[in-house]
């Protein structure tokens, strides 16, 4: 029974996935390098942390998003997502720092079938110094299927 409750719930929430992503701040005209996680909370709902660190010179610029991915149609199959949440950057030259709050939107393309699935993503950072970056990488879903 357990395992018949196990296997239902893992086909109604989609599938765990992690992966690196390169990054480009059209604002800032930095690169950033970085990863995500989706922790499926639905077959079209995930929840969606990531990290980007911008290559500066002489200091660092760190992205940290807490967001909700969503993929509109039928079981969340869409390639298409759209999404949003939170953002927090850290900025740090010559021993001063500040840190920001924001709201991210976002949008992108993902393949949807097999275990590696590239993406592309446009993101708008929405806070004192709005922003906006282009993003792309490899997720690699995780526990088969």
């Amino acid at each position: 029974m357990l395992a018949t409750v196990g296997s239902v719930t893992h086909a109604q929430t989609g599938q765990t996935y992690v992966g690196p992503r390169i990054s480009y701040n059209f604002d800032f005209e930095e690169v950033a390098i970085g990863g995500q996680l989706g922790l499926p909370l639905t077959r079209a709902l995930d929840f969606y942390p990531s990290l980007d660190i911008f290559l500066v010179d002489g200091g660092s610029l760190l992205g940290l998003n807490g967001d909700l991915k969503f993929r509109p149609g039928t079981e969340g199959t869409s390639p298409l997502y759209l999404g949003g949440g939170l953002n927090l950057s850290r900025r740090s030259i010559n021993d001063r720092s500040n840190t920001e709050p924001g709201l991210n939107l976002f949008g992108g393309l993902e393949g949807r079938s097999g275990s590696v699935r590239p993406f592309v993503e446009l993101r708008a950072i929405l806070a004192d110094r709005s922003t906006v970056q282009l993003s792309g990488g490899v997720n690699f879903a995780l526990g088969g299927r």
